[in-house]
């Protein structure tokens, strides 16, 4: 009974301590081209040497304050998107941040693709350039009101014309 327990004992042992622990993900890092944008700002990541294959699909999340315009109206919200891991294994895409974020956001860009894993904090900062207005001193507001212009002086022309319709009329069946 004893051998038996011993024996028990020892390739229990022998599993937990020879067994192959589990995956842990890689460290490895990659790098944005800004840390820091204005609300709309185009963020570019990319990790080269991570030692994935081709084809490997993974995600990124950004995570952070996400305006109405992006369809998430909760103050802490998650965006998600697919990424694979290119011909040599490098992963590359971009992210798009919040077109009316508030300045001073802060956003966490999480990337797991197979063991790489990495985080990014980025920052809203600044104001959104608007390339439609750049060229002028003032953005554009309301509407062209040249249609309602001419509707309105059409309707007065008409409106003189039948009171002078009117008034020949008056003048006419009060001489016949």
């Amino acid at each position: 009974m004893k051998t038996r327990l011993i024996a028990t004992l020892a390739v229990a042992g022998a599993l937990v301590l020879g067994a192959q622990t589990a995956a842990f993900a890689d460290d490895y890092t990659g790098a944005v081209n800004s840390v820091a944008g204005a609300p709309g700002a185009v963020i570019t990541y990319s990790a080269t040497d991570t030692d994935l294959a081709a084809g490997v699909v993974g995600t990124a999340s950004l995570t952070g304050t996400l305006a109405e315009e992006e369809a998430v109206i909760t103050p802490a919200s998650t965006k998600v998107a697919t990424v694979v891991s290119g011909a040599n294994g490098d992963i590359n895409f971009t992210v798009k941040l919040p077109t009316s974020a508030p300045v001073g956001s802060v956003y966490t860009l999480d990337v797991i693709v197979g063991t790489f894993q990495d985080a990014k904090t980025l920052t809203i900062t600044g104001v959104p350039v608007d390339s439609a207005a750049a060229g002028s001193a003032l953005p554009s507001t309301g509407v062209d009101a040249t249609p309602y212009v001419w509707f309105g002086g059409g309707l007065l022309v008409l409106g003189a014309a039948l009171v002078s319709v009117l008034a020949f009329v008056r003048r006419s069946n009060k001489t016949a």
